[in-house]
């Protein structure tokens, strides 16, 4: 009795950890794909800033804030 009860409490166990790396994994994977999203809509935004800013070098300097938004993301 005491064989089957400790061989219950393991597999409780290691069908418990599997469940929750499971759910971490699709955490990080959603974590990961919100900040792809986040730096292609900062890239879009930059690269907007710079077609409007022209060929005016203050304006384009102005715009270098999207990239060092882009680099934090990494």
């Amino acid at each position: 009795m005491r064989t089957l009860t400790t061989i219950l409490i393991i597999l409780l166990s290691i069908s418990l950890t599997a469940c929750g790396s499971s759910t971490k994994k699709k955490v990080a994977k959603q974590e990961m794909q919100t900040k792809g999203d986040a730096r292609i809509q900062l890239t879009n935004e930059y690269k907007e800033c710079v077609i409007k800013a022209g060929g005016d070098e203050a304006q384009v300097k102005a715009c270098d804030s999207y990239l060092e938004a882009i680099k934090k993301l990494k």
